[in-house]
């Protein structure tokens, strides 16, 4: 049976800023998409028991960056980091 512990991390969402534009290439949008131990994927997704729930604000994948959402919403969060 899981913790206490274990369940409230489950259950938080942890909003992750993704800042790249106007940067150098690092690489790392790369190794992050690339990576496989855990996965981009598996950590989106919450298949890995005992992490919290993720929101990942990134212009690569961040589905409301586009027509849809706008530009609008997906820099919502960063004006919510700013406070």
């Amino acid at each position: 049976m899981p913790t206490e512990a274990a369940v409230k991390a489950e259950e938080a969402l942890i909003h992750v800023l993704w800042i790249n534009a106007g940067l150098s290439c690092d690489g790392d949008s790369v190794a992050l998409t690339a990576a496989t131990q855990p996965s981009i994927e598996e950590i989106a997704l919450g298949a890995l028991p005992g992490l919290p729930k993720i929101a990942v604000h990134w212009p690569l994948i961040d589905f409301e960056c586009g027509p849809e959402g706008g530009a609008d919403d997906f820099l919502e969060w960063f004006f919510k980091a700013d406070r």
